[in-house]
């Protein structure tokens, strides 16, 4: 067997040039063979010294100790917290209700994208969660789950996460914070709420903008600022040229025949994505049992989740988008 990988072709080619005759080839059965070589041993000590002993002289029992001191070393480096003090394991003092030491529970939970909820299952154990699943029951994500409600329980094991009530950068409590709030909302009460900013992202929940609600009756003057890192004012602004006001878009596939996207992306990652991805294969599958498929031409400057996904892609700059799209009127 001829050896082809480039690093090996490399070193063939200065094993070639220490060889006693240039017509000779090098050819090995096995990398093992060529591992074995007393002048690829010599090259590798050359290369690399530091590590040659490793490489080349290690035996199994060696290697399992040196595995096993490397491991040890990581497991206790992974001991200390942030502060460099040790912490102990204690159990509980009482039991919390309904919880087994290791054993597996699940709760029905959400995940909020934008606002948005999509409902989800998460698995736990000892009280920390592990794992996030779809669940079955939720109307809108019905089972189904996407790359960011997979990863939103990694939040909980952020090390950059607040551990604390913090004021003026210094570690404080709830209490305190009670204390200074309740003598600053009565000041605030007293002239209609003028100077209370009030900062969130976007919300859907009822009983959050309920809640919002009852603090504008309270404080008049109180100003409400709603900021999202990716905001969707482009198609809050194209509802609110169709039908005069800002609205979600809902799309009823099982209504349709064809479906056209101009340079729309309709399944791609969002706080709608599970849902509507889920209409779409309901609405297909439906499609196909009623014996006529449910198309989808999709036409786009870039691939997309859902030109990936159409029955016929067109790659279409924006003028030729302007152009089809005055055709399809």
């Amino acid at each position: 067997m001829t050896v082809h990988h480039p690093v090996l072709r490399a070193l063939r080619a200065r094993l070639r040039a220490t060889a006693p005759s240039p017509h000779v080839r090098a050819v090995w059965r096995s990398l093992e063979e060529l591992a074995d070589g007393a002048r690829f041993q010599k090259l590798i000590a050359e290369e690399f010294p530091s590590v040659s002993d490793l490489a080349l002289g290690a035996d199994r029992r060696g290697f399992l100790k040196l595995m096993a001191a490397s491991l040890a070393l990581a497991g206790l480096s992974g001991c200390d917290n942030a502060e460099g003090n040790h912490a102990q394991e204690v159990p509980y003092v009482r039991q919390p209700e309904r919880m087994q030491p290791g054993a597996l529970m699940r709760f029905a939970s959400i995940t909020l994208l934008d606002g948005f909820a999509n409902g989800v299952t998460v698995n736990t154990r000892n009280g920390r969660p592990l794992k996030i699943e779809g669940n079955a029951a939720h109307p809108w994500s019905r089972g189904g789950t996407d790359v960011f409600g997979q990863a939103s329980v990694l939040g909980m094991y952020d090390p950059y996460r607040s551990q604390s009530v913090r004021f003026l950068d210094r570690i404080s409590s709830w209490e305190s914070f009670r204390g200074i709030a309740t003598g600053q909302f009565g000041v605030l009460r007293a002239n209609g709420g003028k100077g209370l900013h009030l900062l969130t992202g976007p919300l859907t929940s009822p009983t959050t903008l309920a809640q919002i609600e009852a603090m504008r009756k309270a404080y008049p003057a109180m100003r409400w600022y709603s900021h999202a890192a990716s905001a969707r004012t482009a198609t809050y602004a194209g509802t609110r040229l169709a039908f005069g006001r800002p609205l979600e878009t809902r799309w009823s596939f099982d209504k349709a025949r064809v479906v056209v996207s101009l340079d729309g992306d309709f399944l791609d990652p969002g706080p709608h994505q599970v849902g509507v991805a889920r209409d779409w294969i309901e609405a297909r599958r439906a499609s196909v049992q009623h014996g006529s498929l449910l198309e989808l031409h999709a036409a786009a400057s870039v691939p997309s989740l859902t030109s990936a996904k159409a029955d016929y892609p067109v790659p279409a700059g924006p003028a030729a988008l302007m152009t089809l799209a005055d055709a399809l009127r």
